[in-house]
């Protein structure tokens, strides 16, 4: 009986030794559902749903800027990968306490009925066939800024941005602008309809396309859920009657995070030779008043839980904010570079030398942007870079005074570790004159910023791109002003190779680390024959007593 409970024990520990590893436990789907029926009409659905085309009514809070589609505040869930990111260079001083960061999404097939009619024009830009959505750098931190080609999950509800219904404000002529902003549309404009945007989401999560803050070679995925809707919340409510104020500002600009559990899988990169077990890492982005997440193993990647449902009170500040890094007790094989950012020029002049309103135009000593200004130089400038997904703000006190000329020498360093991705330098700078932005403190003008430029340069990690270069930050309105780019970047790639840290990489295991096949067998046996041996000789024993 001894024997035949050893080998029955023996079976099922060799069974376990192959079979726990591949134990995949079943997970249901996110409970979220895509707007569902046919496309948004864009000519017809917003003014039924609030849109009056009216410019001075967004600057003197009249008339809402944005609406929800249908008047229904219920979020939905798309997905897809990022077509264009990069931080706006002008937003409305009234209804924004802080500059807004694009992205557009292409959404996967199953989540198309989101985009308007006029997201199917071809003539919509970067838009056609993509989602436009927006978020406050004060509620969205630069760490959860996607970057183009990285994988997006948004929930937020959806709406009409009221502001665009034909041509873009940054591609009309100055007495095209002035037609603009005055009550109604312009004469003989065609009215291309407004586009849909889920403006702001509650929850974003970005899988990054070409993850590079980690040596390890390991998935990447930043995650964001936020009560904080901004004004454009608070204007969307009021719309529909949930605010009564007299005034936006006076409205509730809090998202309701807590009326549901969130749920995405972060899948792990490919298995490196001799690893065996997932593990994984969590780094806090400054959360505040969130449950913490409940994590699940399976064979290929690690499923996380945000229990929001039911968490705190109604109004309370709730922030979700992590980056979950995902790899395995192996490291992947990386190449290590170092991009450092060198020197700076900025080029052109963007105040204009009168102090008129609306001056006549630019004088010909002093090249500058054809725009109304109110300003004398020199220019208020933010700077923005990333690079393969890792944002900042440049932070160079002479930028907000900065003259046409001027250099700056850099010393902002970015290591970036890649495993065969395609990735990008990206440069965007913005004009901040206007008054009531965070990024601003020295707001003079009341108007629309100029478009300060940007460049994207692309890179794939299959051929190395050490090297020195120099990028130019381009727009219309530096075109005209000097007929060549806003500003110069110059930086260099260092290629400082490739990089296989210790086994374990820095990784926290996602639960108790199992031994490899082979040596639990072992270890099986050996105890098995331990106890069996001492069983013998304590039989034995017995039998010797008198």
């Amino acid at each position: 009986m001894l024997i035949a409970s050893y080998c029955r024990f023996l079976g099922f520990a060799v069974a376990a030794s192959f079979l726990l590893p591949s134990f995949v436990m079943a997970v249901a789907s996110p409970a979220w559902a895509s707007h569902g029926g046919s496309h948004p009409d864009s000519i017809n659905g917003p003014p039924a749903d609030g849109c009056e085309r009216f410019p001075e009514g967004y600057v003197t809070d009249s008339s809402p800027q944005w609406v929800y589609v249908n008047r229904d505040p219920q979020p939905v869930y798309v997905r897809g990968p990022i077509a264009e990111a990069h931080p706006t260079y002008t937003d409305n001083f009234s209804n924004h306490d802080s500059y807004d960061m694009n992205w557009n999404v292409k959404p996967l097939p199953e989540h198309q009925s989101v985009l308007s009619t006029a997201n199917l024009r071809e003539d919509a830009g970067d838009e056609f066939m993509a989602i436009h959505n927006e978020w406050e750098q004060i509620a969205h931190p630069l760490y959860s800024w996607p970057t183009i080609g990285d994988d997006v999950e948004m929930i937020g509800p959806l709406v009409w941005d009221c502001g665009h219904w034909g041509k873009d404000v940054d591609k009309m002529t100055p007495q095209e602008l002035l037609l603009w902003l005055t009550p109604g549309t312009q004469p003989g404009e065609e009215i291309t309809g407004e586009r849909t945007e889920i403006h702001p989401p509650f929850s974003l999560v970005v899988h990054r396309a070409a993850p590079s803050t980690t040596p390890t070679g390991g998935a990447v995925t930043d995650v964001l859920i936020s009560s904080n809707g901004t004004l454009v919340r608070a204007i969307a409510d009021r719309e529909i009657g949930k605010c009564k104020a007299p005034s936006t500002r006076l409205c509730s600009q809090w998202q309701p995070v807590n009326q549901r559990d969130y749920e995405f899988s972060i899948l792990a990169p490919p298995k490196p030779p001799g690893a065996s077990t997932i593990r994984h890492e969590i780094l806090d982005r400054g959360s505040k008043n969130s449950p913490e997440p409940a994590i699940t193993t399976t064979s290929d990647r690690i499923i996380v839980r945000v229990p929001f449902k039911g968490w705190g009170t109604e109004g309370q500040e709730m922030v979700f904010a992590k980056t979950f890094i995902v790899g395995w007790d192996r490291p992947r094989q990386t190449r290590h570079l170092r991009v450092t950012l060198d020197k700076l020029e900025w080029l052109v002049e963007l105040d204009n030398p009168s102090t008129s309103p609306l001056p006549p135009g630019c004088l010909p000593m002093n090249p500058c942007s054809p725009n109304a200004q109110q300003t004398l130089p020199p220019n208020e400038v933010n700077f923005y870079v990333d690079i393969a997904g890792q944002w900042r703000q440049l932070d160079i006190p002479g930028l907000l005074a900065v003259r046409a000329g001027n250099t700056f020498d850099l010393k902002e360093v970015f290591d970036v570790y890649l495993s065969g991705s395609r990735w990008r330098v990206h440069a965007r700078a913005r004009e901040c004159d206007q008054p009531h932005f965070r990024e601003c403190p020295v707001p003079q003008e009341q108007g629309f910023n100029d478009d300060g430029g940007l460049f994207n340069h692309f890179y794939d990690t299959s051929s190395p791109a050490a090297g020195s270069y120099v990028g130019e930050g381009n727009s219309g309105v530096c075109t005209r002003a000097r007929s060549g780019p806003c500003f110069r970047l110059a930086y260099r790639v260092d290629d400082l190779g490739n990089t296989l840290p210790g086994r374990s990489g820095g990784l926290a295991p996602t639960g108790p680390e199992p031994l490899p096949r082979f040596l639990f067998v072992v270890s099986v046996l050996l105890l098995v024959s331990l106890a069996l041996w001492e069983g013998f000789w304590v039989i034995k024993d017995r039998r010797r007593r008198p």
